[in-house]
């Protein structure tokens, strides 16, 4: 038990470390002198994560973010799916949501990552430093992905036995990106029968559904011939 506990401690430093080596300035700004947020600065820190805060604000506003976002820095537009803009939001915990929410779950990834390797074996740890410091890695966790949260949930279903909750959860991340759609296919894992298959078909038709009715193109083009009610 203590030394399972020691392993658990271990790989906590660990992560924050390999945190530190990534992205050692947001430390030291945002931790030692406690500096706020500001709109107004360049959104340099978690790039990918602020562009999905400032669409959430420009929503509340009005502005069709898929067309216009002036609420970020760049003004890029949200390119991600609609159901990321209904996360709950608040002005007044700006500095939650843009700089201790992306640091909490980057420091998750990593020690997921780090708690699964077998530090025995070298081969193991060669592998690990690979992975953590290959190009893509340390861009997503620079700049937060929405990737990490959609792996980080994914990791999470693998461990769920309910199929009811997977496929909730595997129809939600998927409202965000389209990719893990294809992960409903883990209902087939354990055998083709009617009980498996008939919550891989539903899954995929229910994420279907809702690509489809959230199309602004579809529902011009099929609500146009319903008949009016006015």
């Amino acid at each position: 038990m203590k030394s399972n506990f020691k392993i658990h401690i271990l790989v906590f430093f660990l992560s924050i470390a390999v945190f530190l080596l990534i992205y050692p300035h947001i430390f030291y700004k945002y931790f030692v002198f406690q500096m706020p947020f500001s709109d107004q600065a360049p959104q340099s820190y978690f790039a990918d994560w602020t562009v999905i805060i400032s669409a959430m604000k420009c929503k509340l506003q009005g502005y069709d973010v898929f067309l216009d976002n002036p609420c970020d820095f760049w003004n890029r537009r949200h390119v991600y799916g609609s159901i990321l803009l209904f996360l709950p939001y608040s002005t007044n915990l700006n500095n939650l949501y843009s700089i201790y929410i992306p640091i909490f779950f980057n420091l998750l990834f990593l020690f997921v990552v780090i708690s699964h390797i077998n530090f025995k074996k070298v081969e193991q740890v060669i592998i690990y430093i690979l992975f953590i410091f290959s190009p893509a890695t340390l861009l997503a966790v620079e700049r937060f992905n929405i990737d990490i949260l959609i792996f980080l949930i994914l990791l999470l279903i693998c461990h769920l036995r309910s199929n009811l909750f997977k496929s909730i959860l595997i129809v939600i991340i998927s409202l965000a990106k389209f990719y893990p759609a294809i992960t409903s296919i883990i209902f087939l894992f354990k055998g083709i029968n009617k009980k498996n298959l008939s919550y891989f078909l539903i899954s995929v038709a229910f994420i279907a559904l809702i690509f489809f009715l959230d199309n602004d193109k579809f529902n011009k083009s099929f609500f146009k011939y319903w008949p009016s009610h006015s």
